[in-house]
């Protein structure tokens, strides 16, 4: 008998709370209470305007009344009545809301929720933007806690919303925070999205175009020597200014060679010295280097933004100019027989500045001598004999050569050897 009457206490508990169905239709989220006292759970819905649109329904009712609960009594009044089914109504109050399904006088159904209008708005700015920074800020406005109390007790409870912040440059996420900090600044108009949700169901975005106040500082070289596989001294270079602004200043620094850096470093411990080889303002100059080394090469660009900043942006030449060292390279032998190949001697100098080169038969006659001042990189090759001495062709045979030379580093060369020289 016990178990009976428990089963039949259940019974109409479920068939008071659990058959009717509540269903709004502009929801945007919801939630469940978390009483302090009571053990009931009621949905908490949330909309993002003040029409809050919902439907019950129950298996034979006939009518139905929407009560709002008094937070300072805990006493519930009346708000709506009707004797549709299913019963629709638009709250546009926040709070507790009681609705109870009548079959003639008999309440045969009730319902509890909380309804609550939640609008937001959201907005974005860049602040504080300079040369080396620039803030991003959301601009949210609207609610981020919400009160709700427990039927029994009228307990205040705090709901606090779980915000979520994104902002992203493309496709590439900048910051998960309300603000954020950008140090890589874009040479070009960017725009930032800001995407918000919430636990609340809120899902908001807004844009923000970011304006470059650095300028996009580019350039090329060309070369008397474009083609080859490796620079010599002298090397004459053109710097062609690539930038794409047309009123910006501009400073080029073309430093020395990694090699004097090092030295005049070592040599220079407590005192401060020039590392610049030349320094240029205007816009596309041009330098011919005299030495060997690895140079490298500065150009900085400057803009002066509308609100009256100026900031710089630094662009260097990757990989560094190099220079070849001075060598000299003296074939073994050649064949001056008028048949098109290897007819002459060619001796290969590289970023050497003054050449003698002095030729012997095996009697010690010279047959041949020659110098060079100055040399420039045409002068690769820097002698052409062609094997013949007072205009007459020599013999077959074994020759020998002395050649002296400095180079554009100062390196000095005393070289001797022999070339083999064929006629037949």
């Amino acid at each position: 008998m016990k178990k009976f009457s428990f089963s039949l206490v259940l019974f109409f508990m479920c068939y008071l709370n659990g058959f009717s169905q509540l269903q709004s239709s502009n929801s945007i989220g919801m939630q469940s209470t978390s009483y302090t006292h009571s053990t009931r759970v009621d949905n908490i819905y949330f909309f993002d305007n003040k029409n809050a649109s919902f439907s019950c329904s129950y298996p034979d009712a006939t009518s139905y009344k929407w009560s709002l609960m008094d937070s300072n009594t805990g006493l519930f009044n009346l708000v709506f009545s009707g004797n549709s089914s299913p019963s629709t109504t638009t709250l546009d109050i926040n709070g507790l809301y009681m609705v109870e399904a009548f079959n003639g006088g008999d309440v045969v159904s009730k319902s509890y929720f909380w309804s609550f209008s939640v609008p937001a708005t959201l907005g974005s700015k860049i602040v504080d933007s300079d040369c080396d920074s620039f803030r991003l800020v959301s601009l949210f406005e609207g609610e981020k806690d919400l009160v709700y109390y427990d039927p029994e007790t009228l307990d205040k409870i705090t709901l606090t919303c779980k915000q979520t912040y994104k902002w992203n440059l493309g496709a590439k996420l900048i910051s998960s925070q309300p603000y954020a900090t950008v140090y890589d600044l874009p040479f070009y108009e960017s725009e930032y999205t800001l995407a918000y949700t919430d636990d609340f169901g809120r899902s908001l975005s807004s844009r923000v175009t970011y304006a470059p106040v650095k300028p996009v500082v580019k350039f090329s070289i060309s070369t008397n020597q474009d083609g080859e596989s490796a620079f010599m001294a002298p090397l004459k270079v053109s710097f062609v200014n690539e930038c794409d602004q047309d009123d910006g200043k501009y400073e080029w620094n073309l430093y020395k060679s990694d090699e004097v850096l090092k030295k005049e470093t070592l040599n220079n411990m407590t005192e401060t010295y020039d590392s610049t080889l030349y320094r240029s303002t205007i816009d596309s100059p041009n330098y011919t280097y005299q030495s060997p080394g690895e140079y490298m090469v500065q150009l900085v660009g400057y803009k002066t933004n509308p609100e009256g900043l100026v900031c710089s942006s630094t662009y260097r030449l990757d990989p560094k100019l190099k220079i070849e060292v001075s060598s000299l390279k003296v074939p073994e032998a050649f064949s001056p027989n008028g048949d098109g190949l290897n007819d002459l001697l060619l001796i290969e100098a590289k970023s050497l500045k003054n050449v003698t080169l002095e030729i012997f038969n095996r009697w010690g006659k010279k047959v041949y001598s020659a110098s060079i001042s100055n040399m420039a990189f045409e002068d690769y090759y820097v002698f052409k004999w062609d094997g013949t001495y007072n205009g007459k062709q020599l013999n077959t045979g074994v020759f020998f050569y002395t050649i002296k030379s400095q180079g554009r580093d100062d390196v000095a060369y005393t070289q001797k050897g022999t070339i083999h020289l064929f006629n037949n």
